[in-house]
């Protein structure tokens, strides 16, 4: 049983607003799973093009400098976590791969863009953090100041907030990684639910003692 189609107009519509709504803290990530449901969707219904057209209709938008969130080299590898690795996964369960592989097939791209991202885009990343943890230690430091603590408990907390912030430097490439396999997980177990409510069965990971 076909789903009503309700996936494509509203991939459609998530595709060419993504500049808008990426950058946002927590509706932005929804909203990716959002998106990752209903091209996952497109590709199993052989509807990929009209999704996924939008998708693209969204980046070349989001090249717009008034329209843009972030500079192209962040927002190209943060469009393709989004959509190419739930494409890869649509695909290859169309194609009646078991859901391990299908899930590793995606995740791969995933992962791949997150490194992508980090390749592409290192430097600007970097300066963002700076900037960020240079306003936080420049307002803590005022703060403090105001509020008549020692020079030396000062430095020490300013000495502790350089320290996190560098750690979360170093940390962000895995959290993203798993912040996108944790989308793709998700928008793969709301699709393969929703297809077994209406009668369509996809090939399931199988019990986790025969994953070699």
């Amino acid at each position: 049983m076909k789903p009503n189609g309700f996936y494509a107009p509203l991939g459609a519509i998530l595709g060419v607003t993504m500049p808008l709504w990426m950058a946002l803290p927590v509706a932005g990530y929804l909203l990716e799973i959002a998106l990752a449901i209903t091209l996952i969707m497109a590709a199993i219904e052989g509807r990929l093009w009209l999704v996924l057209g939008a998708a693209v209709v969204g980046l070349a938008l989001a090249a717009l400098p008034a329209i843009g969130p972030a500079p192209m080299v962040l927002f190209l590898p943060m469009w393709l976590k989004a959509v190419i690795g739930p494409v890869a996964l649509g695909l290859l369960m169309r194609a009646g791969r078991v859901a391990l592989v299908s899930y590793l097939g995606g995740a791969v791209v995933t992962a791949a863009a997150v490194l992508l991202f980090y390749w592409q885009g290192a430097e600007v990343l970097n300066e963002m953090m700076n900037g960020v943890g240079k306003s936080l230690t420049t307002m803590l430091d005022a703060n403090m100041k105001t509020q008549g603590y020692n020079a030396e408990t000062v430095t020490d907390v300013l000495d502790k907030v350089t320290g996190g912030i560098a750690l979360v430097k170093r940390l962000l490439p895995g959290i993203m990684i798993l912040s996108g396999l944790g989308q793709l997980f998700i928008g793969f177990a709301v699709v393969d639910l929703y297809y077994t409510r209406r009668d369509r069965y996809f090939p399931g990971f199988g019990p986790f003692a025969y994953w070699k």
